[in-house]
């Protein structure tokens, strides 16, 4: 050893020596209590703006003692930060998040603070702390008992230090390299955000406004009136912000248990998402595609997404998109023939694979054959682990939207004119039958495809495991909330002669409208896609009856088998989040005409967690520029305050570590353990 490197060895134990007995000799103990924590640690809002992502989690986090749908709710009240394409991480155009989103910035935000809990505080009181990052930023001066947020600081890991001024008291922490924490949120239109866009439609005030909503329906353009069309992170697949999965994904980051973590929220539902036609492969036509450009297609069966103009098909099936982001650049690869088949082979002997056409006029046969695109990664070793997966699936496959459908719209016509109409329609909104109930359609029944779906889940588990290397017990599923369920002072539950109505419960109640009793109601506004003004007289009408038989027969079956699933996953039972709070609860859901559209507030909270018809066309309705018809396909999802709800049952499901949650989905106490975090 060289003279110089023993003195400069020999100087460094002398000054530990000197530093150490003097802060033994006043009273600290050998542990630093320099508390820290990430500051930015939701990715996505690095992307909004990433010189204030800090204030921007400071700002939406959700607090030690606040109640998870209290909490949901403000975030709600705040609005969605994805104002703009430019704020969204998601790339619509390229199908796929934008580069570095699933790499950690090279520089984050830390919070720290000294913790009055470990040493003797009296040393510090009235003083001011000098902290430092090692070869870092300049010195930070701020009282001692404050948090400082410290810019700048590598994510590869730092050595923080604290001097309090005019003492001889010196800290240090080592901060370690941050680590991952990938909430995957994968489904349909329950999981993606349907019926609450990012930003809501954007009325004209007329010159002479009304005074109060009209309530009669007048046939005019809602695009002359629209200034701004609907936006959502992505338009394509009408996937927002407020969705429960992105509201989960952002209690997780809240947690003091990811306190020194950065979560990074995939999301990649999509509405109008089945366990194989948007999950295996890439989906055909979700809400939000270029309508005029995809009606010029004859056959869309194209063997993948690429071969489709952009803004008809999804660019890729969830979980090639899931694969290629989690896998290192240029290491994604198609799965093997023996992979892809051992996925495939169980759907071929269900009768979801016989010859019937779906909507789209591809038969299911066809759809499993089109599994061509799914990828997996070539070193599994280098692969991102996914901690959490996020689940909405099955409504689709079973046709639930379709079965409401079905029971909005009269299956015969008069004549051959108002026939021709009435087949448009269904058509149009996709009808499915109910078991034995007659839907002049070749579609199969709701009830056939339920006993279907215990296999279609099986089969996604299979490739969870395959290509994402995700056992079940990392995948958390939910029930469809039922948003038939009314309240009390539903007129017509009441007007059912046989419908008991339990004192303060409302699970036995259904709402809907009788025959001809209000031509104004919460359906109205479908009477506009009917052409030449053919529907203004035409009720249409769910009946209290027929939702009580969609309850029996499809939701409650539905419910079942995701609650008994066969690949193990946890379940979150959220089937009661709208209790009480159904389409029909609340304000009575007035239809708005286009010039009195502007009166309308989206995220006001009506009373009730469903989009009505109504609520949907001036909620998302596309401005003519867009190319896109999707203003009705938020009818009957959660709006912003059902979102939160099915959020606040996953949360406490999730904190329980069960499958078990109030029916309200309220919680008992405080979700947080005691805190550690940034004091207040």
């Amino acid at each position: 050893m060289k003279w110089y490197k023993l003195l400069r060895a020999v100087s460094a134990l002398l000054v530990f020596g000197l530093t150490f007995r003097d802060s033994f000799a006043a009273g600290e103990p050998p542990a630093s209590p320099i508390k820290w924590e990430v500051a930015n640690r939701f990715r996505p809002l690095d992307f909004v703006d990433d010189s204030k992502a800090a204030e921007l989690f400071a700002k939406y986090r959700r607090g030690a003692s606040e109640d998870p749908k209290a909490w949901a709710r403000r975030v709600i009240e705040l609005g969605s930060p994805y104002t703009s394409e430019r704020a969204s991480p998601w790339d619509d155009a390229k199908g796929t998040y934008k580069a570095g989103y699933m790499d950690l910035p090279e520089k984050l935000t830390i919070a720290t603070w000294l913790d009055p809990k470990v040493g003797n505080q009296s040393l510090w009181n009235g003083h001011s702390c000098h902290w430092q990052i090692a070869d870092g930023d300049p010195v930070r001066i701020a009282p001692c008992d404050a948090t400082v947020p410290l810019d700048n600081v590598p994510s590869a890991g730092a050595t923080i230090t604290a001097t309090i001024d005019g003492t001889n008291l010196q800290y240090h922490i080592v901060v370690p390299e941050i680590k991952r924490y990938v909430v995957l949120g994968l489904g349909d239109s329950y999981a993606a955000g349907e019926g609450a866009p990012d930003v809501p439609t954007q009325w004209k005030k007329p010159q002479s406004a009304p005074s109060v909503p009209r309530e009669s329906l007048e046939f005019v353009s809602l695009d002359r009136m629209a200034v701004r069309g609907a936006s959502w992170e992505s338009n394509l697949c009408n996937r927002s912000f407020y969705s429960w999965q992105s509201l989960v994904a952002l209690d997780a980051a809240s947690e003091p248990t990811h306190s020194h973590e950065v979560v990074i929220f995939v999301h990649l539902a999509c509405a109008g998402a089945e366990v194989v036609d948007g999950m295996l492969k890439p989906q055909a036509k979700p809400p939000g595609h270029l309508e005029r450009t995809c009606s010029e297609l004859k056959n869309h069966k194209a063997a993948a997404a690429e071969d489709q103009p952009y803004g008809c098909d999804a660019r890729y099936s969830q979980l090639r998109a899931a694969v290629d982001l989690l896998c290192p650049a240029s290491k994604s690869e198609r799965i093997s023939l023996s992979t892809l088949e051992a996925i495939k082979r169980p759907l071929f002997g269900l009768q979801y694979a016989s010859g019937r056409k779906n909507k789209h006029g591809v038969t299911s046969k066809d759809q499993i054959k089109l599994i061509t695109d799914l990828h997996q990664c070539h070193d599994k070793e280098a692969m991102l682990a996914v901690d959490q997966i996020l689940l909405s699936i099955g409504g689709n496959d079973v046709g639930f939207s379709g079965v409401i459908a079905n029971s909005l719209v009269p299956p015969y016509g008069k004549n051959f004119v108002t026939q021709r109409i009435v087949d448009k329609a269904r058509n149009m909104l996709g009808t499915v039958t109910v078991d034995g109930i007659p839907g002049g359609n070749t579609r199969l029944s709701a009830t056939d495809r339920i006993r279907d779906l215990p296999v279609r889940l099986q089969v996604l588990q299979t490739a969870f495991q395959s290509l994402l290397g995700v056992s079940p017990d990392r995948v958390l599923a939910i029930q469809y909330p039922n948003p038939l369920h009314s309240d009390e002072s539903n007129p017509y539950t009441k007007a059912i002669p046989n419908q008991a109505i339990p004192s303060g419960d409302g699970r036995g109640l259904f709402c809907g409208n009788g025959a001809w009793t209000n031509v104004n109601n919460q359906w109205t506004s479908f009477k506009s896609l009917i052409p030449f003004g053919f529907g203004k007289g035409w009720m249409f009408n769910l009946a209290p009856e027929e939702a009580q038989l969609d309850q029996k027969v499809v939701i409650e079956p539905l419910n079942k088998v995701i609650a008994q699933n066969r690949a193990g996953w946890k379940v979150a039972r959220t089937a009661n989040a709208f209790k009480l709070r159904g389409w029909c609860s609340g304000d009575w859901p007035k239809h708005y005409s286009a010039e009195s559209a502007f009166l309308w507030h989206p995220y006001a909270d009506s009373g009730r967690d469903v989009r009505t018809a109504n609520d949907s066309f001036i909620t998302q309705w596309p401005a003519k520029s867009s190319g896109r018809k999707d203003g009705y396909s938020g009818t009957f999802h959660p709006n912003a305050q059902g979102y939160a709800a099915i959020a606040a049952n996953v949360i406490c499901a999730l904190a329980k570590d069960g499958d078990v949650v109030g029916e309200d989905g309220a919680c008992v106490g405080s979700l947080h353990p005691p805190s550690t975090s940034v004091p207040n």
